[in-house]
């Protein structure tokens, strides 16, 4: 509880104990065991030295007398109660301060007299503060320089804020703000330091919102109103409990009792005499106990007691629920070995193949066929060959490698690749080369057509090479590359124009003499798409999350081969030996491919809804989108197929003709019967296929 410093002894004195609250209240300091009914209380004994509590004074005959007067914030013009019973009347005015005291007796009469202020009832009256309370919550503070060592009435506990008063009195409702003057000068409080009203509460009953930054010691508390203003005199500092010990019989406590310490204050709290010896009573009547079978006075047995006064039954409760389980013994020792079983029937025969990158294992695996049905070991996702910290950045034509934060390549930005197991390479200068037209790109066909565009997505592979005098990054369409060339024909730099082959493969650098770049050790580290214009412009495509990039080798992508391209008769996908064909198909014509790591290039095609008949007599040849890498073995066979010929539904073998970037139809039926230009002569024929080989070799470096 939090009283303002007038408050009366004998109020004080019910304070039953002091909270571990933080405190507004001025507590006396008892010097030994004192009686409690003679504890420096208006009619008590003063204390050692004359002294009583605050507001009291120690009379000629050693007691101590009732308190000053209340300060008004008027003139109480009233007559004092004549009676000595308690005041039943009612003070025609308010007090301005707080009367918490109570009459020695029983006040018949009414005070007539009237306060400078106006009556309570009345519009215009300020409020009225009659007590403080604490409302738990504490925050841990330090004493700062001893303030609190200063105080009278400390006590020894550690000194806490609270977050807040509870203040009781009336007209609380009308309080507007809030002011905590520290006696002496030197801190004041108001709502700029957090000291407020919390919203809501009554009249008689509102939260006060104390300052975080409220240090201890003696406030003037300020409560001000459009009508008014009250004021208490307040001590900021933390009581403690008191502790108690057993008092033994003594000077203190004839009988014994309680000793209560708080801080330097010290009380007991009395023993009475012992009481007389009562009398001896009657003789007890002697029982005897007896089991009790269920039934009747029992339903579960129980006790039947037997006395003087008759029968009594202590009965058993009704039967308890099953209890759990309980837990499971150890482990038994193991048993003797059992008879050898039966002969087993044969195992399922299983058959496992090479799967390809496709709908069964995205990056390719194994195929296992049983008895059973199919089941599929796939490949996980290509790991990142030993790259660290490294990004490929596509932005205004022109590609960069940057850091993986996207912050440009420096000495403490490094992009590190390994190269071979006894190389690493550390790039920490800007690498970039530029796309599009006048660019350091263009009129390099990297094996395509030149002048044909390739409007769609081509898959281009990121290389890092350990160089004749230093590393350096490259591209090409190998996925497969090991190393950077086998003749300077084979390689060029930025701004020249000399890679021709599909094989050949761009140094992003320049200056370079290229004929010290041969043969030397390379490694795939990531990979982009791009597409060419009809003037051999190149354009890199937007950079696909999860597709492009460094660790990513378009393994699962399925490509779009444009018409026109690699010798075929334009707006065709395929041409004859001798000269040009009528055949046509339409509208579906379409070939897909996708090609590995290892470099080995898959292929689907359809030709539907042929409307033209061929009439060349020539065979017919498909173009690929690469040009086989086999060492230039001609007749290699590579997939199968299906068609309608002349209205006849007939199967395929495809095979690699000599010329490298085409394959050949074959009739099985006849086996040496080639597929020909004019063997379509009715309309609704089609032909379709798929088919695999390699276009590149890969070749290691360690």
């Amino acid at each position: 509880m939090v009283f303002p410093r007038t408050i009366s002894a004998p109020v004080l004195a019910c304070v039953r104990h002091l909270s571990y609250f933080f405190m507004a209240l001025f507590v006396p300091v008892f010097a030994g065991c004192i009686s409690p009914s003679s504890m420096g209380t208006e009619g008590g004994a003063c204390f050692e030295g004359g002294r009583c509590l605050e507001g009291l004074t120690c009379s000629a005959a050693g007691m101590c007398e009732n308190l000053a007067p209340l300060a008004d914030g008027g003139t109480d013009a009233g007559t004092a109660d004549s009676g000595t019973t308690s005041d039943t009347g009612q003070d025609a005015g308010t007090d301005a301060g707080i009367d918490v005291g109570a009459d020695a007796g029983t006040d018949t009469g009414t005070d007539v007299g009237t306060d400078a202020s106006v009556d309570a009832g009345d519009a215009g009256v300020g409020p009225v503060i009659t007590s403080i309370d604490g409302e738990g919550t504490q925050a841990a503070i330090a004493d700062p320089g001893g303030v609190v060592s200063g105080l009278p009435g400390r006590t020894d506990a550690a000194h806490r804020f609270q977050k807040k008063w509870i203040v009781m009195g009336e007209r609380l409702d009308t309080v507007d703000s809030a002011k905590l003057d520290k006696s002496g000068g030197g801190a004041v409080f108001t709502a700029a330091d957090g000291l407020a009203m919390e919203s809501g509460g009554t009249g008689m009953n509102r939260n006060l919102l104390l300052p975080a930054a409220l240090v201890t010691g003696a406030f003037a508390l300020t409560l001000s109103a459009p009508a008014g203003s009250a004021s208490a005199d307040v001590y900021v500092l933390q009581g403690e409990p008191p502790s108690s010990v057993a008092e033994g019989p003594g000077a203190n406590c004839q009988y014994g009792g309680l000793k209560f310490t708080s801080g330097s204050a010290v009380s007991c709290v009395c023993n009475g005499a012992p009481g007389t010896r009562g009398d001896t009573g009657t003789a007890g009547v002697s029982v005897t106990l007896a089991s009790e079978a269920p039934g009747t006075n029992c339903a579960a047995g129980g006790l039947k007691v037997t006395s003087a006064t008759g029968d009594e039954y202590v009965c058993n409760g009704a039967q308890g629920s099953q209890g759990i389980q309980g837990i499971q013994g150890i482990q038994g020792i193991q048993g003797p070995k059992g008879d050898t079983g039966l002969q087993g029937g044969d195992g399922i025969s299983v058959a496992g193949v090479v799967e390809s990158p496709g709908g069964n294992c995205t990056y390719g695996g194994v195929k296992y066929t049983s008895g059973s049905g199919t089941n599929y070991v796939c490949n996980g996702e290509r790991g990142v060959q030993g790259t660290s910290n490294c990004r490929l950045d596509y932005t205004g034509n022109t590609l960069s490698i940057f850091g993986s934060d996207g912050n440009p390549l420096s000495s403490s930005n490094p992009c590190i690749v390994k190269v071979t197991d006894a190389k690493t390479l550390s790039f920490t200068s800007p690498v970039t080369t530029t796309f599009g037209a006048s660019s350091d790109t263009v009129d390099n066909v990297f094996g395509i057509t030149a002048g044909v565009a390739w409007p769609y997505a081509m898959p281009m592979f990121l290389h890092v090479c350990d160089g004749s005098s230093g590393g350096y990054f490259a591209f090409s369409r190998n996925p497969a590359r090991t190393s950077s060339g086998a003749a300077a024909t084979d390689i060029c730099q930025k701004r020249d124009t000399d890679c021709d082959d599909q094989g050949d493969m761009f140094i992003m650098a320049t200056g370079l003499t290229l004929a010290n770049e041969v043969n030397r050790p390379c490694v795939t580290v990531g990979s982009f798409e791009a597409t060419m214009d009809a003037s051999n412009r190149w354009l890199v495509e937007t950079l696909v999350a999860g597709r492009d990039g460094f660790g990513k080798f378009q393994e699962a992508v399925k490509f779009t081969m444009p018409l026109g391209q690699n010798g075929a008769e334009t707006g065709k996908y395929f041409s004859v030996v001798d000269g040009s064909t009528a055949l046509t198909f339409a509208p579906s014509n379409a070939i897909k491919y996708s090609i590995s790591m290892d470099g080995v290039v898959d292929i689907y095609f359809q030709f539907e809804n042929q409307n033209t008949n061929g009439a060349d007599g020539s065979p017919l040849r498909i173009h690929l989108p690469y040009k086989e890498g086999n060492m230039g073995v001609s007749e290699y066979g590579v997939g199968s197929g299906t068609g309608q010929v002349a209205g006849t539904s007939v199967d395929f073998v495809w095979f690699i003709a000599a010329t490298d970037l085409v394959i050949q139809g074959r009739f099985t039926a006849t086996e040496s019967g080639l597929l020909w230009d004019n063997s379509f002569s009715d309309t609704g024929d089609y032909v379709t296929g798929s088919a695999k080989y390699p276009a590149f070799l890969r070749r290691s470096f360690t």
